[in-house]
């Protein structure tokens, strides 16, 4: 029997496409190259020259744009921080970094063992030039029981027209079937509960704008993908932020937030009808239908009548 975690490593896209990384200037982006239509080929094949069809790689968007657009447009960082600093070029390049050193560590080594003790190894530190928060972050992870197998795994959804890629995808205890997704964060000690003035909308129209809810999101949406498109069942989902002061907090979506796990086929399909229609099309079609599963809520229920009370109507 193939293991979840098996078949993310060995799984292809949906739709047959193929993902890769795009350098840009300060940012990686992705970019997919679809199979060549069967005609197409065909044609090339056909033809006297022996010439080749292009098979030309067109950039996609990323999660977490998209993402605010759909559930938090009017999200300000600096309006709920209420005008402090908040560090956003320093804090994302540490991120950056840390992003790098556990993607450095996964692929060099190759079991969970080696992978752990080479952060407490000067040596091994040193050669591969990991900073403390990674080996923070790796040494809390070996404390709660997750072994990560996979960094920066790059996923598509052809009904979102989305990649993004998960931090870490990891093993919870010695189960293979236990897959969790690991979303990595840097600071955020003032402000990560910290909500804007305004709510979510759509079916998060009860939640509070606040950069840890934010983070949910950016772990909910790639369960679902994954669950969909790539047949993983997906065990259970964590945020691991290293703070300032070396210190690491490890927090668990079921335990934490049950909410997004449990709306959260709810929160794709709305994202998805933002992919396609819009916002405002979206949030009509919303509350539209929240709207009328109210009014049969509460409509009273008709009694069937039986032929006896008929028949003495009659």
């Amino acid at each position: 029997m193939v293991s979840h975690i098996d078949r993310l490593r060995g799984s292809k896209h949906p739709g047959g496409v193929k993902l890769r990384f795009a350098a840009r200037r300060k940012y990686k982006a992705f970019v997919i190259n679809r199979p060549t239509p069967t005609r197409a080929r065909k044609k090339a094949h056909a033809s006297k020259r022996l010439r080749r069809v292009k098979r030309t790689w067109k950039a996609v968007p990323g999660l977490l744009k998209h993402m605010g657009n759909a559930f938090f447009p009017w999200y300000n960082r600096s309006v709920a921080m209420d005008g402090k600093r908040g560090g956003w070029a320093g804090g994302r390049a540490a991120g950056c970094r840390i992003d790098r050193d556990l993607q450095r560590v996964v692929r060099h080594f190759k079991s969970a063992a080696t992978r752990f003790a080479a952060v407490n190894d000067a040596a091994a530190v040193k050669r591969l030039k990991l900073s403390e928060k990674s080996c923070n972050i790796m040494n809390a992870l070996e404390e709660h029981g997750l072994a990560p197998v996979l960094s920066q795994h790059a996923i598509y959804d052809p009904i979102l027209e989305i990649a993004t890629a998960i931090d870490l995808v990891a093993l919870r205890g010695d189960t293979p079937n236990r897959v969790c997704l690991i979303d990595t964060k840097n600071g955020y000690e003032r402000d990560a509960l910290t909500a804007y003035s305004a709510l979510m909308e759509g079916p998060l129209e009860d939640k509070d704008d606040s950069p840890q809810n934010q983070f949910w999101l950016q772990l909910i949406v790639p369960w679902v993908i994954l669950e969909r498109h790539y047949g993983v069942h997906v065990y259970n989902a964590y945020i691991v932020r290293a703070t300032r002061n070396n210190s690491v907090v490890v927090t668990s979506l079921l335990d934490e937030a049950p909410w997004a796990h449990t709306r959260r086929n709810v929160i794709y399909n709305y994202f998805a009808i933002v992919r396609k229609h819009g916002r405002a099309r979206a949030l009509h079609l919303y509350k539209s239908t929240l709207a009328r599963a109210q009014r049969a809520y509460t409509k009273p229920k008709k009694t069937l009548l039986t032929a006896a009370a008929v028949a003495q109507r009659l």
